[in-house]
């Protein structure tokens, strides 16, 4: 092997030990407007987002009458119960749709973006 090709192994090789090559976990989090996410929890998907205001809806039945509760940067709907109180508490932190996407991945909830 020749010098030049040693010097490219060994730059090769560092840069999958740092990191070049590793599986990326995360998605790119640059919501379009209106684009749709699904939300994952395990195997389990446990909302859809909207990125657009408007109605949230839960897994309970509103009360007669009433309209679901309206959100300034997201449209929302909670599929699974034992997860809305975590995902309400992160949407009560969240200053907009990519810092809520954010919160989301930090505590484990895959994200997927309809295409």
């Amino acid at each position: 092997m020749s010098a030049a090709a040693r010097v490219v192994f060994v730059a090769l090789g560092a840069a999958v030990l740092a990191g070049g090559c590793a599986r990326k976990e995360t998605v790119e989090l640059a919501a379009k407007p209106g684009q749709t996410w699904n939300v994952f929890k395990g195997d389990r998907k446990v909302l859809i987002l909207k990125n657009e205001p408007g109605p949230i809806t839960s897994t309970a039945l509103p009360e007669p009458g009433t309209q679901p509760a309206r959100h300034p940067f997201l449209t929302g709907s909670a599929l699974y119960a034992p997860e809305e109180g975590a995902l309400h508490d992160l949407l009560v932190e969240s200053t907009g749709f990519d810092d809520f996407l954010k919160r989301l991945q930090a505590k484990g909830y895959r994200l997927e973006p309809e295409q």
